[in-house]
């Protein structure tokens, strides 16, 4: 028979596993390095071969209009074209806003409006985080299983210039700690400008000068 005691202590041993796998202890996975040149192959891929789920929570997704192509664009074409297969697609943007140290106006950080608007406009479920909590994170998790995590935002120059860090962890436990961070951001309620890529293609193309 059981003591209080026993009780106890099997219960607080069974807490302290939960508690392990959950936050404190490492978990089993297989990782990869898809540093620089090898992270568009690898995450191209992995959108293609996606069956149930993409979840994507980026700082930046910068499309400029003078260049509609390169890896950056391709992979937002792999995220419309997953859609259009059945894939849930979830994608998190940050558009936070700051304070201008000279002239003490607000700043809104609107890089990635054109990419909203694309995906938008492809019916892929978008959305901004709240402008008070800046999404700095970089994070990519497939099929709740494949986990792609580093320094690369969706820009030409980082995907081919830059010197970028990035892993690729196999995990459906890791890649189940990453879902619940990324479902615990705040989004806005009021998404912002409702004005469609083809017309941010054209008023970009009037102020920006080519890079």
């Amino acid at each position: 028979m059981f003591t209080t005691k026993t009780v106890s202590i099997i219960a607080a041993l069974v807490l302290a596993q939960f508690l392990c796998l959950q936050a404190f202890c490492g978990v089993e996975a297989e990782v990869r390095d898809i540093s620089g040149n090898k992270y568009f192959e690898a995450v191209h891929l992995a959108f293609q071969n996606a069956e149930t789920s993409i979840y994507v929570a980026m700082y930046e997704m910068h499309i400029n209009p003078d260049r509609k192509s390169g890896p950056h664009y391709r992979l937002i074409q792999d995220l419309i074209n997953a859609l259009k297969r059945g894939v849930k697609v979830k994608v998190y943007l940050d558009r936070s806003e700051s304070t201008d140290q000279d002239t003490r106006e607000i700043v809104i950080h609107d890089g990635s409006a054109i990419a909203y608007a694309m995906l938008r406009d492809a019916g892929v479920d978008v959305r901004y985080v709240v402008p008070s909590q800046r999404l700095h994170a970089k994070l990519i998790v497939v099929d709740e299983r494949t986990v792609v995590d580093g320094s690369a935002n969706w820009s030409y120059s980082a995907l081919t210039d830059n010197a970028e860090s990035t892993s690729m962890i196999i995990s459906q436990q890791y890649a189940v700690l990453k879902l619940q961070w990324i479902w615990s951001l705040k989004v806005q309620k009021d998404q912002g400008n409702p004005d469609s890529a083809k017309k941010l293609w054209r008023d970009r193309m009037k102020k920006d000068k080519p890079d």
